[in-house]
């Protein structure tokens, strides 16, 4: 399996994951000193998981499915709705920070274009999947994914040739 398929976290943005836990144990805890920190843990959770649902289409959840099951020619056709989708949704990406709490230095549609270039990687259509890679690089100059990617395609092609 690609490692692309797991979020990037940011160091920072473990802050107002902090922070919204904090603000949820003073609340509760002059409800029940006893167990507050677990009833602030659980809201917090449920109320993370439900915004994520809410946000992300269904396409991302079934498109790295069938990523994990090798099924890269169905992926593809979620994944490009899920390209789709955070393209249309751009402020989705932007304030995904604040709106899902997401510890991600990468956006949805930046590891959306990564997991396409990899399903047509794995399909052995190398020239589709460069010319993506070489556009996520354009658009996210910082992927480290599309560049390593790169120099592994660049580096079996030279040793294919040679």
């Amino acid at each position: 399996m690609a490692v692309f398929l797991k979020q990037e976290t940011t160091p920072i943005a473990l802050v107002p994951r902090l922070v919204i836990i904090v603000i949820l144990c003073l609340t509760l805890y002059q409800y029940d000193q006893r167990i507050f920190f677990v009833y602030a843990l659980f809201i917090y959770l449920i109320v993370s998981y439900l915004i994520k649902f809410l946000l992300i289409p269904g396409s991302t959840f079934t498109g790295v499915s069938l990523m994990r099951q090798d099924k890269y020619e169905e992926a593809i056709s979620f994944i490009e709705k899920d390209i789709h989708y955070f393209t249309e949704r751009a402020w989705i990406d932007k304030f995904r920070f604040v709106l899902m709490i997401s510890t991600s230095s990468r956006s949805f549609r930046e590891i959306s274009l990564c997991n396409k270039a990899y399903c047509l990687l794995q399909m052995e259509r190398v020239k589709e999947c460069t010319a993506l890679y070489e556009s996520v690089l354009a658009q996210y100059p910082g992927n480290v994914v599309a560049r390593s990617q790169l120099n592994t395609i660049n580096i079996v092609t030279r040793s294919v040739k040679g």
